[in-house]
């Protein structure tokens, strides 16, 4: 409808972007609809959304003078690299929802979602949405009538395509679109014309992301199928419920993952084990956004099959019925292996093995691009010799991850995340040059206790999103109260760090906070009756806290809107206790070495909202219950993990049975012949991951 060309405005002496409707469409409808854009565009105010500076006529043309922003589509993005990382799709999608937010709170509906609408800022890589030409208000007063089809085919929804009214989901089913194309590198619906592609967009169902992205993270998957739902009324009710579950996403292992570089941290500590549930190797390399790729394995265990996989190399050995090996070695590159059985019939179940981890660029949270010119080389390299790892950007947008070694550091490099170290001694100057740094997003202090003047230098980082106190450490009054009005803070632990009494009832009051971690020695059951006194829907992370009984977790379970917690390492909690849980509509419960906690499953199946649910006890239990049954009322149930138990054929047939489970994690010392030849029976799942305690045993499941 519009020729945009790159303009100056002489009287302000600026660049901007001029839209200009093309002379041999400009009607008196085209006319209005180009005005209404311009409104349009005038009633928004967000970040995510081009702004507009003057609406005016030249020569009987109308035009729209916006803001000029270095940078490109997504589409022209999508021409060089044919996907995005998972996480810069992430990234990206969290930014066109905002945005999304913003244009639906105004009563508008988009109806033109795209890559070719999406513009991504050169340096900052922040996204806005373009092009509102084909706007309409969500009250009715559009400027086409019921039955006019407009838009772009291959990302229109149902009702654009049928050319029915649509509403603010319509934007939400492009949306869907957008974002699988931007995951997989292709588009969900498709054909040879026009015609073909709307048939597709209103009666086909699309390909399952998981068959083109195996590695795809599965509750991005989940929220990118729902989006695509054919009925409106199937799909999110609003951007900002579909942002919500982007963001849980892009949040989900924050803390799991940044605090698995600690040197004090053993491997199987409670730190790592969040987030198992739902990826394929919980030891496995997690880029930014907790997002993991798996190694896996599609095979079937035929007879008493033996598994082995080595550091270079896979070795599968598969026992036959007349007692003959096969043996299959693969490069441990190898991603999929597929399997036939002697009927010919492929196998169809993933098994995943433990391997030793990679090493790996570690971020957390999506790392925000600095704009062009900004070298925090000089200072990154300063804060190493003072004994802080530091992790940031090269000048191609490259993670470079946990760097303890100056010389490693890029000449080129942002930093967007320091980790002092333990045995560090910053000094009140050294904290003071933190806030040179232009796009920190991530500290974490060392076991010295912080000066005031640190404190203050802390509470004055404008873009701090997740900040993590060590042991060693005192959380005040004061600090809690500064923080809950700072209100950025997405991210924060206080696990070790003593606190005033007071601190969680402020701590309560935190609506920015998306996970909350808490624990240590002097955490106490009077801390959780404090910070259950506000409803929050939050990830809630209680571990290593001797002083915490059954008492504390009744306190808990007053959090109605509670949706993720994590329970580790508490001695004195008991059955009892685990069993208050029931109340909660928890999605993901993970409980680690808590006694009781295999007494107490048959009330965790209770939780009928639960999709993701983990038990793992290191220490020798008793066992599970040897009757499941009560699991099969989790119809929603997805992901589950059941570590440190010996499981046998009728406990396996019980899972069997879960409608919705498709990940299954088992750790253990040893599973028996008739275990491992009953896992044939978990034909629905998607992931099957085995290993065992010691390191030979991860080496050899039999």
């Amino acid at each position: 409808m519009g020729i945009v060309f790159r303009a100056e405005d002489p009287v302000l002496a600026r660049m901007v972007a001029l839209k200009v409707l093309k002379p041999h469409i400009a009607t008196e409808s085209v006319r209005a609809r180009f005005l209404a854009e311009a409104r349009a565009l005038a009633r928004i105010n967000d970040d995510n959304v081009v702004i507009i500076h003057q609406v005016g006529e030249d020569n009987g043309l109308p035009f729209i003078a916006m803001q000029a922003l270095p940078g490109e589509t997504l589409k022209d993005r999508l021409k060089r690299s044919e996907r995005l990382s998972q996480i810069e799709a992430v990234r990206l999608g969290c930014q066109v929802l905002s945005g999304l937010v913003a244009v639906h709170l105004q009563g508008l509906i988009h109806r033109d979602i795209k890559p070719d609408n999406i513009w991504i800022e050169q340096g900052t890589e922040r996204c806005r949405i373009l092009d509102f030409g084909l706007v309409q208000s969500n009250e009715g007063g559009n400027l086409t009538e019921v039955g006019t089809v407009l838009g772009t085919p291959r990302f229109m929804s149902p009702e654009q395509a049928n050319g029915t009214r649509v509403d603010h989901r319509s934007d939400l089913f492009s949306f869907g679109c957008l974002m699988y194309r931007t995951v997989s590198g292709r588009v969900p619906f498709d054909g040879k014309g026009s015609a073909s592609i709307l048939m597709a967009v209103a009666g086909l169902p699309e390909t399952p992301l998981e068959n083109l992205v195996p590695e795809v993270d599965p509750l991005l998957a989940a929220l990118i199928r729902d989006l695509l739902q054919k009925s409106p009324s199937d799909r999110p009710s609003t951007a900002a419920e579909a942002l919500e579950r982007l963001q849980r996403i892009e949040f989900e292992d924050c803390q799991d993952d940044l605090l698995q570089n600690r040197p004090s941290a053993p491997v199987n500590s409670v730190s790592n084990f969040e987030s198992s549930s739902k990826t394929a190797d919980a030891s496995d390399s997690q880029p930014p956004g907790g997002i993991r790729k798996a190694l896996s394995v599609a095979g079937m265990c035929c007879g008493g099959g033996l598994f082995i996989l080595g550091l270079l190399s896979i070795i599968i050995r598969i026992t036959n019925k007349d007692g003959t090996v096969t043996e299959i070695v693969a490069p441990a590159s190898t991603t999929n292996i597929e399997i036939e059985t002697p009927h010919g019939a492929a196998a169809s179940t993933r098994i995943v093995f433990d391997r030793p981890a990679p090493e790996a660029a570690d971020a957390s949270e999506s790392p925000p691009p600095a704009p062009a010119g900004t070298n925090d080389n000089s200072l990154a390299r300063e804060l190493i010799t003072l004994g802080a790892h530091v992790s940031g950007l090269d000048e191609n947008g490259e993670v470079h991850g946990d760097i303890s070694d100056a010389s490693q550091v890029p000449e080129e490099f942002r930093v967007y995340k320091v980790f002092w170290q333990n045995d560090s001694c910053p000094t009140d100057a050294d904290y003071a040059a933190l806030q040179t740094l232009e796009h920190l997003e991530t500290l974490k202090v060392g076991t010295r206790p912080l000066s005031e003047h640190q404190w203050d230098t802390i509470l004055e980082l404008q873009g701090l999103r997740s900040l993590f106190l060590e042991k060693g450490q005192h959380f005040t009054i004061n600090h809690a109260k500064r923080l809950h009005q700072k209100n950025t803070l997405s991210v924060l632990s206080t696990h070790g760090a003593t606190a005033d009494p007071g601190v969680f009832s402020v701590l309560a009051r935190e609506s920015s906070l998306l996970h909350l971690s808490i624990g240590g020695d002097t955490l106490r059951d009077e801390d959780l009756k404090e910070l259950s006194q506000e409803d929050h829907r939050w990830k809630l992370t209680v571990t290593d806290a001797p002083n915490v009984t059954d008492a504390g977790l009744r306190s808990l379970a007053r959090i109605s809107k509670l949706e993720h917690l994590v329970l580790g390492n508490l001695p004195g909690v008991t059955a009892q206790g685990l069993r208050s849980l029931n109340r909660l509509s928890l999605t993901h419960l993970v409980v680690v070495n808590v006694p009781g906690a295999a007494v107490a499953l048959s009330s965790f199946a209770e939780i009928s909202t639960l999709d993701s649910l983990v038990i793992r006890l290191d220490e020798k239990p008793a066992g599970l219950p040897s009757d499941l049954s009560p699991l099969s009322r989790l119809k929603d149930l997805q992901n589950l993990e059941l570590s440190g138990f010996s499981l046998s054929p009728a406990q396996i047939a019980t899972l069997a049975g879960l409608p919705s489970l498709t990940f299954l994690r088992i750790t253990a010392n040893t599973q028996s012949p008739a275990t491992l030849e009953s896992l044939g029976q978990l034909s629905g799942l998607e992931t099957l991951h085995l290993s065992s305690a010691t390191p030979d045993q991860r080496n050899s499941v039999a």
